[in-house]
This record gives structure tokens, C-alpha cells and sequence, in this order.
């Protein structure tokens, strides 16, 4: 709608829908039933890039009935309501595919986590979800007995700790804690029982989880 993309109920989809253009809004109406009301957008002076209004409640359903669609989906960015959700679907993200594998212990699957996936998620930008990627390839790499490729993911944890601190002291300390964990879990691999519970003992003091969310 003059250069501007305006989401509508999934349902909608394949109907032609005729649209009241106001100063403000958009009233929708399909055939002579009133459908909802938008707030109009309007381009400013100077914006470049896309404009885009994106109900999530307008697509919710059409994603949930599709597996993995909102991981794929090109307007993800738009479709997340808040910050708060932005950050929680980061969270996600890394988290989960970590934890999975980590609770079924197919420690060679751990180990070959994709440490950034997926690849056009600016992983950049927030390398304490990075870790949670790469701390699961640590353990799984230890417990298969993958010494040089823990080493690896160790030297990529200690990285991505001075580049969490940057960002964020809580998330700083739990990425400090996944790094002297996995430099426990190489020694206890290599056969150095009283280092790797030195290391152990070593990380952070800890924090309520609670603080994860400010």
C-alpha cells in the first residue's frame, strides 16, 4: 500500500480485500463486511529501507500450523512484538538445540552442533548465544573423547567471553562459567582429575537466574 507493507489476518489469504485509505489508518473491508482497522504508516523525510507493519496476531496461526516456519520466515524481524521477544527467540535459538542434545547425550551429535545456525541470524552481535552453541560442542567433543576439538571450542569460549562482557556483565559471568566448565571437562578428559575440579571450582560465584532477563 504505497510503498508500505501492511500485514492482515491469515485467513484472508487469497481474498481480495478493499481498503478505506484514511490520514491515520486503513479500514479493511472484505465485499461490504468490515474487517479491522490499521494504523497508517507514513514514510518520513530521510527513511530508507522497507516499511513494513507487521501484526504477529495476524500470522500466529498460520505458523503454528508450520513447523519451523517462523525459523525461516523473512519478515522474522518484524513479526516478534518487542525487545522482550527478541530476545527470548535469541535465547531460543541457542539454547534449545544445545539442550537437546545435551540431555540425550549422543555426545558425537553434541559435538558437531552447528555453532551458528541459522547462518543470516546476526550472531555477531550477541556472542553469549553463541556460547551456549559452542560450550555443547565442548562437552560433547570431551565425553567422545575429542580432546583437540574441545581445545578448539575452549579457545572460541575464552573469545566469546571477552566479547560478552563488552555487551553484558551477567551474560559475561555465565559465559566465564561455560568456559572454565569446558576447561574442566578437557582435563578430566586428559586424565587430570584434581585440575578439572580446580577448574570447576574456579568460574564465577553464582547468580539468580533472574537476571537473565534485565
Amino acid at each position: 500500500m504505497r510503498s508500505v507493507t501492511y500485514s492482515v489476518p491469515s485467513q484472508l489469504v487469497g481474498h481480495q480485500l478493499t481498503v478505506h485509505l484514511r490520514h491515520d489508518r486503513l479500514d479493511l473491508f472484505l465485499r461490504s463486511r468490515f474487517i479491522e482497522t490499521l494504523p497508517r504508516l507514513h514514510r518520513r523525510a530521510g527513511h530508507k529501507g522497507p516499511l513494513r507493519r507487521i501484526d504477529f496476531r495476524h500470522v500466529i496461526e498460520s505458523l503454528r500450523r508450520k513447523p519451523r516456519a517462523l525459523l525461516r520466515a523473512q519478515l522474522q524481524a518484524d513479526i516478534l512484538p518487542g525487545e522482550a521477544w527478541h530476545r527470548l527467540w535469541r535465547q531460543l535459538l541457542a539454547a534449545v538445540p544445545a539442550r537437546i542434545a545435551l540431555e540425550q547425550q549422543p555426545w558425537e551429535s553434541a559435538a558437531d552442533l552447528a555453532a551458528r545456525c541459522p547462518e543470516r541470524f546476526p550472531w555477531q552481535k550477541f556472542p553469549a548465544m553463541e556460547a551456549i552453541s559452542r560450550f555443547s560442542r565442548s562437552l560433547g567433543a570431551a565425553s567422545s573423547g575429542q580432546n583437540a576439538r574441545t581445545a578448539e571450542e575452549l579457545q572460541q569460549l575464552v573469545q566469546l567471553e571477552t566479547e560478552a562482557k563488552q555487551a553484558s556483565a551477567y551474560w559475561g559471568e555465565q559465559v566465564a562459567v561455560m568456559q572454565q566448565s569446558a576447561r574442566g571437562w578437557l582435563l578430566f578428559s586428559q586424565g587430570d582429575q584434581e585440575g578439572a575440579l580446580a577448574a570447576m571450582q574456579a568460574g564465577p560465584p553464582w547468580r539468580p537466574a533472574a537476571r537473565s532477563m534485565r
